[in-house]
């Protein structure tokens, strides 16, 4: 049996992409979907996060000395090789590629692939299987009242490291107030009377500085990341973050009606390009 085995590293939004990715590549191809974990081991501010959905996937979680060959292309082609019998294939540069399309069976897929366009075609599986296993009781109750709101909207704001990290703050930024006042006016012009719901990994903050039309209930603080996730993608629309774990709540969630906004500025000084991160169909502010 051949397969396809995708590095997985970095947040829950990061992972996300990557098993997006490779479930593409796995359809194309033909093969058998699995996951090296190994890098997930070793970072001491992320785990393992996606054997909380219905994947269909192999997870490799060993041996997490296989991290230390990132970033050292010729040993780590070599110890690709010997231990998944398999040709490595990187992402060449942020923005979309198509070297994907171009990929056989046994191949290793290490990159981050921020782009619906890398796993076009296959949105409907991705969907079915980047669903939760389960909710506690609580977040259940809460996806019972979104769904009896008739025009909920879920805001993001991300802030955790970015915002208490100088260095990240620098590169990355976060969302200001002014931009979700801006976005939410944006959901006002075509929703009547819409329901924020806020969501967020410092919601003391949203408290305090946050100020929307029409009501706004913070949500987070008793529920985990993948339930926030789940919950984000149970509302009508969504005014996102520059978060991959934003950029996915509102992407799964989405129907041909949904309106998302999302910021015109994904970073502050990274030099990625940003072209294909967010669909043309989304609103920017």
């Amino acid at each position: 049996m051949a397969w396809t085995t995708v590095r997985i590293r970095g947040g829950l939004g990061n992972q996300l992409f990557q098993y997006a990715a490779g479930r593409a590549v796995a359809e194309r191809t033909g093969t058998r979907l699995r996951l090296d974990a190994c890098h997930c081991a070793t970072d001491p501010l992320r785990q393992f996060e996606l054997d909380r959905f219905r994947i269909r996937a192999k997870v490799i979680h060993g041996p997490a000395e296989s991290a230390e060959y990132i970033g050292h292309d010729n040993i780590e082609d070599g110890w690709v090789r010997g231990r998944y019998g398999a040709e490595t294939v990187r992402e060449p540069h942020y923005h979309y590629s198509d070297v994907l399309n171009h990929v056989g069976p046994d191949s290793f897929v290490t990159g981050y692939w921020h782009s619906e366009k890398h796993f076009a075609g296959y949105e409907r599986a991705v969907r079915a299987e980047l669903t939760p296993k389960r909710l506690a009781r609580s977040a259940r109750a809460v996806k019972r009242r979104i769904k009896r709101t008739p025009q909920s909207v879920a805001v993001h704001v991300r802030r955790g490291d970015k915002a208490s990290n100088p260095a990240l703050l620098g590169l990355f930024g976060v969302c200001s107030p002014e931009y979700y006042s801006r976005a939410a006016a944006l959901i006002c012009e075509r929703r009547d009377n819409p329901h924020f719901y806020v969501f967020s990994d410092d919601p003391a903050w949203c408290a305090d500085n946050l100020e929307l039309p029409d009501e706004m209930e913070i949500v987070s603080g008793e529920t985990t990341g993948c339930e926030d996730l789940a919950l984000i993608s149970s509302c009508d629309d969504a005014i996102i973050a520059n978060s991959t774990f934003s950029w996915w709540g509102a992407w799964l969630g989405e129907t041909p009606d949904s309106i998302v906004v999302a910021p015109k500025k994904w970073y502050d000084q990274h030099t990625n390009v940003t072209t294909d991160l967010l669909p043309d169909r989304w609103l920017v502010v």
